[in-house]
């Protein structure tokens, strides 16, 4: 299992403080088929940025439903949501 870091440099399971003293939550999603750790509160669009270097051409399914680049930032992570990354790639 891999863990995505957020807010903090240290990767923890079950409930932790963050810096700011508030309670961050430890979430298990599903990301392009393979179970990730992340802390919640997390945004689709926080999850994407950290995967792609260029969302350019990115698209982006979130529990198996296209989700529009306008909603990246406003949909947040719940635990054991889906979230499936598509980029274009060019070649022949």
């Amino acid at each position: 299992m891999n863990s995505i870091r957020h807010q903090s440099n240290n990767v923890h399971t079950g409930v932790v403080k963050n810096a700011a003293s508030a309670e961050t939550i430890i979430i298990t999603i599903v990301l392009n088929n393979q179970s990730q750790t992340c802390e919640s509160p997390i945004s689709v669009g926080e999850i994407v940025h950290g995967y792609a270097s260029n969302v350019e051409g990115t698209a982006v399914a979130y529990n198996r439903a296209i989700l529009s680049k306008s909603q990246w930032s406003l949909t947040h992570l719940n635990d054991g949501d889906s979230v499936d990354i598509f980029t274009l790639v060019a070649g022949g």
